[in-house]
């Protein structure tokens, strides 16, 4: 787990993220989200979501926009598992939009989100520890987890820890995100 030093959110905006503008994700919004995840789950990185279930949790996503032409080039969910613990879900960036910072705008989103909401602790599962890493996330053994999470959230959905990094970081009023 990682405690972050210094305060969440409101970084001073990169050059990267001058290239995308993060928002609530919008009904309109579901069929852009549900290509970008169906192509990453596709090559087995994120789990595939049917359009129903994402029209139905459209308020747990947050979108990231290319400016400025509007595009919706990344997304992601934030899903509560209890008061305090929170899990990123479908971290998903379109490959025609590469290195904008798109995908670390959405995450910054979410964990904002989760401050704002009281979470302490966000977890995640992923094949990609190096991005989130860069976002702050540390690995912790999978029994590390938080138990609301690791037992029935996690087994609920078929999901498993095999081939995946559990990952998580401790939010507090004081939580900043690298740059």
């Amino acid at each position: 787990m990682t405690a972050l030093p210094f305060a969440l959110s409101l970084v001073e905006p990169t050059m990267l993220d001058l290239a995308v503008r993060p928002r609530s994700a919008r009904v309109a919004d579901a069929s852009e989200i549900h290509r970008l995840i169906t192509l990453w789950s596709g090559q087995g990185l994120t789990i595939p979501r049917p359009a129903g279930e994402i029209l139905g949790s459209i308020g747990d996503f947050i979108v990231a926009r290319r400016v400025p032409d509007g595009r919706v080039v990344a997304c992601g969910a934030l899903e509560m598992v209890t008061g305090s613990v929170a899990e990123i879900r479908s971290i998903s960036v379109d490959p025609a939009a590469p290195r904008i910072g798109a995908g670390r705008v959405v995450v910054r989103s979410l964990l904002a989100e989760a401050s704002e909401r009281g979470v302490d602790r966000v977890v995640l599962l992923t094949k990609t520890p190096d991005f989130f890493a860069r976002c702050g996330f540390a690995a912790v053994p999978a029994d590390d987890l938080p138990p609301a999470y690791a037992g029935p959230h996690l087994h609920a959905r078929d999901r498993t820890t095999v081939g995946r990094i559990a990952m998580s970081i401790e939010l507090g009023r004081d939580t900043v995100l690298p740059a």
